[in-house]
């Protein structure tokens, strides 16, 4: 799991060296995640870049689930079929000010019954990282 900080200028990954390539991308061995924005405001849009490395041919599942600084916490199902995509949503206007948590799973289930993160058995690859929500201006 990478354990993300990230300070008002720089984002710091605890991750090998050569698995950095960018300031805003994590990676894991199947799955990369780039975001679109580090800061973002409530109503606005926030985007992940996905890349996931094998996909063998088949569907898998994109579990998203967001927490928010006033404790509010977003699930969502995707699915991908390429090993390009993109999720954006919308960051809800009672999402508080502060640093919001992501985690991205992938898992090869495409049955659609996920309503929490699926046993560690059946994940292909999990990436998590941290983005900051300010005040409207």
């Amino acid at each position: 799991m990478l354990w993300l900080l990230l300070s008002a200028t720089s984002l710091v990954a605890s991750v090998p060296e050569q698995s950095r390539a960018s300031a805003l991308t994590y990676s894991v061995p199947q799955l990369a995640v780039s975001l679109l924005r580090g800061s973002v405001a409530p109503g606005a849009t926030q985007t992940l870049d996905i890349r996931i490395d094998k996909l063998d041919g088949r569907r898998t599942s994109l579990i998203l689930v967001v927490t928010y600084p006033s404790g509010k916490i977003a699930r969502s199902l995707h699915y991908v079929e390429s090993r390009q995509g993109a999720i954006t949503w919308t960051i809800p206007d009672d999402a508080g000010v502060g640093e919001a948590a992501f985690r991205l799973v992938a898992d090869g289930c495409t049955c659609g019954e996920h309503n929490t993160i699926p046993k560690q058995d059946a994940v292909d690859g999990t990436v998590a990282g941290v983005f900051v929500i300010g005040a409207l201006p």
